[in-house]
């Protein structure tokens, strides 16, 4: 019983079985190899006695056999064929003379598959040796077979059961040296916890003059929690610290963000004015000069730029709801889905892409989510759409003008965005200060919107880059966007509520 209870202990861990199966599996190879090396020893040293039984025959016994079969001695003969069918593996001897006939047999008859030897018999006649007749053998290793089995299954069976024993004091000794240890280490370590002071794991085993890897096992594990709980109390002071330092860093920049928010409104309804302003001018022109026109093409031409200037002013109002919304506070991060965000910046850029003919191709995962205030993410996209279409009106007539917008996941926690466009290319020079504050290539423009851009996606832990190979090679905007909610995210909405 107590054997049992050792062996069922052992077996509940992985460990336990593993030693078992190993001790049981090469035991039992070194145990068959073992037999099998033993058997053949053992069928060698017979073959051996058999060849030498047969050799001694020949030597000691063929004489007397031929004087006896020249005599017509058949007690004789019959007294030596019997000590001949003694020897091992002889299961049949005939004594067959000059003419062929058999004069005396002893044993079974010739089978085809046993092994037959024949020796021929001389007398000595007249001072010389004459043949009088022969002697055959009939050879067989049936029985000798039928011994090695049964002595294979005495040595299989007694080797068996002592390398079960064997196995079993293995895995006791095992058990009650290291595995009944492990577990209660285990136990020890799965009831500490990371916030409270760790106690200090012992095992219940008899104390010793030098430590032994148990002994050592232990005392890297309770140093290794002290160090643990000494790291995470020195990290909780730290977390501490740097929010209190965060809170202090989000109320002092405050300021600054309302500023460069009303940077950002100007910009954007500046755009959009300009549109308004010129169709107003132009409108304004064909008023004066109506007379060139019948009525039919001037009401064409009215309801046209009229349809333009109320485009234009529906974008210039959607714009500057975003942006005071933004310069209001109302950042708040929330879950977006981008697809159906992009949808949202294709619609309000709708008319512009129809105007410049843009072909627009979208690949983006309908389970892709990012954690981004709705409107900041919208005046980002918006931006770089409307350069973008602005661009293209560099290009030569009759060019396709081609946006491809797509998205992957490039690490955990983060969705890489990428806008790229046909159209002219930057330069290095270009590339290197398109984000720079007050920079800009356009002749009206005042170098604020991607400054701008690149302020509120860093604001907002992602971040904006450009690549583009040269001149006519197009242009890819690089938008890194988070896909939770981070712990600077999550303390804004706690401030700001």
């Amino acid at each position: 019983m107590k054997v049992l209870e050792i062996w069922k202990k052992s077996a509940q861990g992985r460990l336990g079985r593993q030693t078992a199966l190993l001790i049981l599996s090469v035991s039992s190879v070194l145990t068959c190899i073992s037999i099998l090396w033993q058997i053949g020893s053992d069928f060698s040293s017979e073959l051996t006695r058999v060849k030498e039984s047969v050799a001694k025959i020949e030597t000691t016994t063929l004489p007397s056999l031929g004087r006896s079969l020249w005599n017509l001695d058949r007690d004789q003969i019959h007294l030596i064929l019997d000590g001949i069918i003694k020897q091992p593996s002889i299961v049949g001897v005939r004594v067959i003379d000059i003419s062929g006939k058999m004069y005396e047999e002893m044993g079974r008859a010739a089978d085809s598959k046993e092994r037959v030897h024949n020796f021929p018999l001389y007398a000595l006649v007249n001072s010389q040796n004459q043949q009088v007749g022969s002697l055959q053998l009939s050879e067989s290793y049936e029985s000798l077979y039928q011994q090695l089995w049964i002595r294979l299954i005495n040595i299989a069976f007694t080797q068996l059961i002592k390398t079960f024993l064997m196995s079993f004091i293995i895995i006791g000794i095992v058990e009650r040296l290291i595995t009944r240890h492990l577990r209660s280490l285990e136990v020890q370590v799965k009831r500490i916890s990371q916030l409270s002071k760790p106690e200090t794991i012992a095992v219940n085993r008899k104390p010793s003059k030098e430590p032994d890897e148990i002994d050592q096992v232990i005392e890297a594990i309770n140093r290794l929690l002290r160090e643990n709980y000494q790291n995470i109390s020195a990290l909780e002071r730290i977390h501490s610290e740097r929010l209190l330092m965060v809170a202090e860093l989000v109320e002092a920049q405050q300021g600054v963000a309302i500023q460069e928010l009303a940077t950002g409104i100007i910009h954007d309804l500046n755009n959009l004015l300009t549109i308004v302003h010129g169709n107003a001018a132009l409108l304004q022109n064909i008023a004066r000069t109506n007379s060139f026109f019948t009525d039919a093409k001037f009401d064409k031409l009215l309801s046209s730029h009229l349809e333009k200037i109320i485009s234009a002013s529906d974008g210039a109002m959607r714009i500057a709801t975003l942006q005071l919304d933004s310069a209001k506070s109302k950042t708040q991060a929330e879950q977006l889905n981008l697809n159906e965000t992009i949808k949202s910046v294709l619609l309000i850029e709708e008319r512009d892409l129809k105007r410049s003919r843009v072909e627009v191709q979208v690949a983006i995962n309908p389970e892709h989510n990012i954690w981004m205030p709705s409107g900041i993410i919208l005046t980002i996209l918006i931006n770089i759409l409307k350069n973008a279409v602005e661009a293209f009106e560099l290009m030569p007539d009759g060019y396709q003008a081609r946006l491809s917008i797509r998205s992957w996941q490039e690490e955990k926690g983060t969705l890489v965005l990428s806008i790229s466009d046909n159209g002219p290319g930057l330069s290095s020079e270009v590339k290197d200060k398109l984000f720079n504050h007050g920079f800009t290539t356009k002749k009206t423009g005042h170098g604020f919107g991607l400054h701008f851009c690149k302020s509120l996606i860093e604001a907002n832990e992602g971040s904006i880059s450009v690549n583009s190979e040269g001149a006519n090679q197009g242009t890819t905007f690089y938008l890194i966007l988070p896909t939770n909610l981070s712990q600077k995210m999550l303390l804004e909405q706690k401030i700001g509520a």
